[in-house]
């Protein structure tokens, strides 16, 4: 085993083991009419000072705001107090832990832990028979919960969060047209109308449904329709007289710039632009979801303080932590290796360069064919040259295509949930 494999193993371990100290509170979930699953990585955002998770707690408070009763469970292996969520989201640590000790002796006959267990999957129908909705919504389902699920009648939709592509591993034709059905959720709530196609391609032989719902987040903040109040999170900052440039950093990829002992997480030639143009742009690195709580957490911090001082260092956290739709709002440009929010920037108008990485095959082709985003290739000059120009440009049309909760309502009434919204 490789001292890499190592590590993963031990950082593994230690997640499981902090993880047991939580206690399950499932059984206090009470008979609702949606039931939402919550992963740690897609609750960053603080609001009143609680782990929110954009997507699906802003569906939570569109829902309850339409008289539905809601209730949310974190995913295993959760290591957030239960008591820091936003609203009430209970545990099943200890429970879905058993079950994959319980299911170990097949994993190991089978070599692999593709195929959920027996155990697993009655862990998953113990907290559903509990909660008994008529409604699940998560991001990217697992196998087990997909079939615990379907065996208990109740559909379960996943919420698009990011890039959806025929190349992508987990929503391409590849993967999923060979998959049985019983591993696949009952349907996918899409943000624009290229993703769901890409989906129907497979989806619809499968009896999948697919339906564009558009971003909760941003219509919450950018759309048209009602919106609840903004003040928990925070106001941004008085907008800077220099242009803006936002940054966003995506986790897992520090490999790519590493030079030991101090690991990095841009690109060298764009490190070298930002420390030389301080004076005359406000640089904003905005930190992936999965680093303000991950193991990445304390390398990043360690690399922007030797790197940017201290003062960027807060100044970045505070920024990485407010709306990622308001921090658009204020943004003149964005640079990125790859990052997802090339698509969210362009809803405001905002013109993406891809710097530092090949940009994965099919990625992005529709915001590059149609000149929100371009690939910036060469020398710190090169880039500054780029940006100059592009600036020069201002902003784009704003692509943003939905920007109502209508999709939403559609789905409720093709379920026979009624609200005080679609009666």
């Amino acid at each position: 085993m490789s001292l890499g494999s190592l590590s993963n193993t031990f950082k593994r371990a230690i997640s499981i083991s902090s993880s047991l100290l939580i206690n399950d509170t499932w059984r206090t979930i009470e008979k609702c009419d949606v039931l939402f699953i919550k992963a740690d990585g897609n609750s960053p955002q603080i609001a009143s000072g609680a782990h929110y998770a954009p997507l699906s707690d802003s569906i939570r408070d569109l829902f309850s705001s339409w008289g539905l009763r809601t209730e949310s469970v974190a995913t295993p292996i959760s290591r957030i107090n239960p008591d820091l969520f936003y609203r009430k989201t209970t545990s099943l640590n200890r429970l879905y832990i058993l079950s994959r000790l319980r299911d170990l002796p097949g994993a190991l006959l089978l070599r692999e832990w593709v195929v959920p267990g027996d155990a697993e999957i009655s862990a998953w129908r113990s907290v559903i028979k509990q909660a008994s909705p008529s409604l699940i919504i998560d991001i990217q389902p697992e196998w087990a919960i997909c079939k615990a699920a379907r065996d208990e009648n109740v559909p379960i939709y996943d919420m698009q969060h990011g890039v959806i592509t025929d190349t992508h591993p987990y929503y391409s034709d590849e993967r999923n047209s060979n998959r049985p059905s019983e591993s696949l959720p009952s349907g996918y709530l899409c943000w624009d109308e290229p993703s769901a196609e890409v989906l129907r391609a497979w989806a619809s032989k499968k009896g999948v449904d697919v339906r564009v719902v558009g971003n909760p987040w941003f219509i919450r903040f950018m759309g048209e329709g009602p919106k609840t109040v903004f003040e928990p999170f925070g106001v941004p900052p008085a907008h800077d007289a220099r242009p803006t440039i936002i940054i966003s950093l995506q986790w897992g990829n520090s490999h790519c710039f590493s030079k030991r002992p101090l690991e990095r997480f841009i690109d060298p030639s764009l490190e070298e632009v930002v420390l030389n143009s301080l004076e005359k742009y406000d640089w904003h690195l905005r930190f992936h979801p999965i680093q303000l709580i991950g193991p990445e957490k304390d390398p990043l911090r360690r690399y922007i303080k030797s790197i940017f001082g201290e003062d960027l260092y807060e100044k970045w956290m505070e920024s990485s932590l407010l709306p990622l739709p308001l921090a658009l709002s204020r943004a003149d440009l964005h640079l990125t290796q790859n990052s997802t929010v090339t698509i969210e920037a362009s809803w405001l108008g905002v013109r993406t360069g891809f710097v530092g990485g090949d940009v994965p095959k099919g990625y992005y082709h529709k915001e590059m064919e149609e000149g929100y985003a371009s690939i910036i290739e060469g020398s710190p000059d090169v880039l500054l040259e780029w940006i100059s120009e592009t600036l020069s440009k201002g902003k784009a049309m704003p692509a943003m295509s939905h920007r109502n909760y209508d999709g939403f309502g559609e789905l409720l009434t093709a379920l026979g949930l009624s609200t005080n919204h679609n009666r």
